[in-house]
């Protein structure tokens, strides 16, 4: 199994998570789970998925992450600050997105002359 880079998969969860490019890097494509990234693209699911990936890859200790994902590589992660930095600027962009995202529907219902109470 090759070595799988924590840095590097976080790196595509924040900007390919919307196509599954983090489940590409570390499933490979015979799984399903990276296609469903693909084929409901669209959605803007799999970006939100992708977000919450990249902190989850971010915030993963180096020694559990080399359990999970390179146990039988020989080589051990040493993530430092860089992985750091990608944390907080995927928080900075899915909160971005999420707030565009809850201002356009909010207008849109606002705008549609609908109230709350009828």
């Amino acid at each position: 199994m090759p070595f799988k880079n924590k840095t590097l998969a976080t790196l595509l969860a924040a900007l390919g998570g919307t196509f599954g490019l983090h489940r590409f890097y570390l499933t490979g494509a015979a799984r399903l789970l990276p296609w469903l990234h693909v084929v409901f693209f669209w959605t803007l699911i799999p970006t939100f998925a992708g977000f919450i990936e990249a902190l989850r890859f971010a915030l993963t200790p180096d020694d559990r992450w080399d359990a999970r994902w390179n146990h039988d590589s020989g080589r051990s992660s040493a993530s430092g600050w860089p992985v750091i930095l990608l944390a907080v600027l995927t928080l900075l962009g899915g909160t971005t997105l999420l707030m565009t995202v809850l201002s356009f529907a909010i207008g849109r219902y606002v705008g549609s002359g609908e109230t709350f109470f009828s």
